[in-house]
């Protein structure tokens, strides 16, 4: 998406102005991630769940914006910001996310996803990832990478 697009009247409607406060935080939370790349992953996860709580606001609606803010971004890469974004923003809502990687071997190639289950379900995945990727990771958890077995 250009960012003729992203700026364009019509995608700022589909926001609407109720989104906007959602937004504002999703970019703190997305830039507040970017920060955290380079440090190892539990760490960087940790300190993206210590926040000041929010009010409680439903999940298909932070899904809603935080993709609305990431598409332009990302495109279709963005599940490992996503899932953080998410991850720190129901967290600070007294939800219980845990964010999940997993990896897929199509044909030569390896192929990962980051994703976020809430109450043990995938939260705004238009398919059920557990069925194509093998969980390598995830957090909170017993915070060890598993090793799957080829069984």
């Amino acid at each position: 998406m250009t960012i003729q697009r992203f700026l364009s009247p019509r995608k700022w409607r589909r926001l609407g102005w109720a989104g906007f406060p959602l937004l504002v935080e999703v970019v703190g939370s997305y830039y507040f991630f970017r920060t955290l790349e380079d440090e190892p992953l539990p760490e960087s996860l940790e300190r993206l769940s210590r926040a000041r709580p929010k009010k409680r606001t439903d999940p298909k609606e932070l899904v809603r914006v935080v993709d609305w803010f990431l598409q332009p971004i990302h495109g279709a890469s963005r599940c490992r910001p996503r899932a953080a974004v998410l991850f720190r923003m129901l967290s600070r809502r007294d939800f219980d996310p845990v964010v999940v990687f997993g990896v897929s071997r199509k044909s030569k190639e390896l192929d990962g996803h980051a994703w976020v289950l809430l109450d043990q379900e995938p939260l705004g995945e238009w398919e059920d990832p557990r069925e194509k990727f093998v969980e390598t990771y995830r957090y909170p958890g017993n915070g060890e990478w598993r090793r799957e077995s080829g069984e």
